[in-house]
């Protein structure tokens, strides 16, 4: 595993990261054909997002957990949440096993090998008609996050508002994006379908961001 930085190390990097711009698009490109047919096996393996907010609808499949399991608990919880109730110190690199999705969605795996070393936790976010994520920031500070819409994820179905922008997404394309900021998701349609890693800051995976970082 790439030894992770001290906090002011990981500042620094996180600067440059920031500097990059607040979304930013990736050169991967995948064929979402093939990864619609390898999500379809775990249909029955989705579980709620933070099932202490049952009224928002949102479901979560693990692609990292504490275990390699499919259970969702607690990764999928609210960590913050899970922790105070448990007496738990959990957070985002905590759950660094790959479950069964990762291995079985290889359509994926140039982008999870270009960060595989700081990977922590990811899963697929599945978002109802009117599923959202009211308007917070992610302040990890040991972590920056890459957004990649997968399904009915375009303009038409989904928005993802960042400081207030409305963001211009497209489907199978990935993103580093600035979650430091306040942002906010809404979906218009029901099966919106989005991947969310959640990668620890290190020199291997800044380098891995600039590597990879569309150049216009």
């Amino acid at each position: 595993m790439q030894k992770l930085l001290s906090d002011p190390e990981s500042e620094k990097l996180s600067s440059i990261l920031m500097s990059l711009g607040d979304c930013v698009p990736l050169d991967f490109r995948f064929d979402m054909n093939q990864l619609h047919g390898e999500l379809a096996q775990f249909e029955s393996d989705w579980r709620p997002y933070n099932p202490r907010k049952p009224d928002i609808a949102r479901m979560g499949l693990s692609l990292t957990s504490l275990d390699g399991g499919l259970s969702g608990i607690p990764d999928l919880d609210s960590v913050a949440g899970y922790n105070r109730e448990h007496n738990t110190n959990f957070n985002e690199l905590s759950f660094r096993k790959t479950t069964k999705v990762h291995q079985e969605c290889r359509s994926l795996h140039g982008l999870f090998e270009a960060f595989q070393e700081n990977l922590g936790r990811s899963h697929f976010i599945k978002l109802g008609s009117g599923g959202f994520f009211p308007p917070h920031r992610d302040l990890d500070l040991a972590c920056f996050r890459v957004f990649v819409p997968c399904f009915r994820a375009n303009k038409f179905n989904f928005s993802f508002l960042l400081d207030d922008k409305l963001l211009h997404l497209r489907e199978g394309i990935a993103y580093y994006i600035n979650t430091r900021k306040a942002h906010s998701i809404f979906s218009f349609v029901p099966n919106s379908i989005h991947l969310v890693l959640n990668i620890g800051v290190s020199e291997q995976s800044v380098r891995s961001v600039v590597r990879h970082l569309v150049e216009y």
